[in-house]
């Protein structure tokens, strides 16, 4: 004879693969019926809960029962990205500006899922309606990194470099999502590049020393006015020496045994010649000739362009800077 309990297991295994049966064949009103019959029998199940409102969902339905539910299933699934996304993706369907629709949309993007850009749009809208200008600006600019234009990135960028906004630049260089913005390190170093420029000083950090070197390196100054514009950025931000740190000496030197006769005092200039720390690594002065305008030799045997030729604003803006 079947138990109670037996039977119950039975009817909520029945209804489950129905459900499911339902919902992968997208009838959904069908499989949100046999869902809420087993959220019944088993009201804390969070497995039951997550299909019940990805019924729910599949109904486009945002009514208050339909909210509880959605509260309820991530109250009991609160890593689930097929929930978040899921929801995020009905509320800006359906347009829905409330609290708990802008946090999830905020939560759904963590995920970087295909639809980025448009929960972007949809939440610098539901941020402009109410007032909040500086997190519309945010998804704005996230907007633009999703949808991938270089020259409109890099000109929003400079933007902000030329009018100090430093901390928005980096803010959003940490916030792009799955590589969605191309060479994120040389936009770093062009962040630190004209901050210090602007405070008019140079950095004596070598994660940051490090990084406008390595950017230096990624650019050919000679391949157009922009890899020109920011490679002369980069090199005067570089500070003129970068000090090495010097050997630690041990009092067990070739001096001391030198006056117990132990060694000959050949043997001390000779081992003092080759313990002699270096003076810190020179880095060249920056020479406009040189470094740039040599590298500029045209393909067409028309040889080095003069400084007339070089007439726009960036390029001058950064031979100022290298001049004085």
């Amino acid at each position: 004879m079947i138990s109670e309990n037996q039977q119950q297991r039975r009817i909520s295994q029945i209804l489950r693969q129905l459900g499911r049966a339902y919902l992968e064949r997208h009838q959904f009103s069908e499989a949100f019926e046999k869902f809420q019959q087993l959220a019944e029998l088993e009201p804390e199940n969070p497995e039951t809960l997550m299909d019940l409102a990805m019924a729910a969902i599949g109904l486009k339905d945002i009514s208050d029962e339909a909210q509880a539910i959605y509260h309820k299933a991530l109250h009991l699934n609160p890593e689930s990205e097929a929930l978040k996304v899921g929801l995020a993706t009905l509320f800006m369907q359906q347009e829905v500006q409330t609290d708990f629709s802008v946090d999830i949309c905020e939560q759904a993007l963590k995920f970087s899922p295909p639809n980025s850009p448009k929960l972007h749009e949809f939440l610098s809208t539901c941020y402009e309606s109410r007032g909040a200008a500086e997190k519309a600006r945010v998804h704005r600019t996230l907007l633009l990194l999703n949808q991938k234009r270089p020259d409109e990135i890099y000109q929003y960028f400079e933007d902000l470099w030329l009018n100090g906004h430093f901390e928005t630049a980096m803010e959003l260089l940490q916030n792009s999502h799955n590589g969605a913005l191309e060479n994120s390190d040389l936009y770093a170093a062009l962040t630190q590049a004209y901050q210090l420029l602007q405070s008019k000083a140079t950095s004596s950090d070598s994660q940051t020393v490090n990084l406008l070197l390595s950017a230096c390196d990624t650019l050919q100054p000679g391949a157009s006015f922009l890899n020109l514009h920011q490679y002369m950025l980069l090199k005067a931000a570089i500070p003129e020496k970068i000090e090495e740190p010097r050997p630690e000496h041990t009092d067990d030197t070739d001096e001391y045994q030198f006056i117990l006769e132990e060694i000959p005092l050949d043997e001390v200039f000779k081992s003092l010649s080759e313990d002699i720390t270096p003076d810190p690594q020179e880095v060249p002065p920056f020479c406009l000739q040189k470094d740039l305008l040599d590298k500029l030799n045209r393909a067409d045997g028309t040889g080095t362009p003069s400084l007339e030729e070089i007439e726009s604003r960036k390029a001058y803006f950064c031979l100022q800077l290298s001049l004085e």
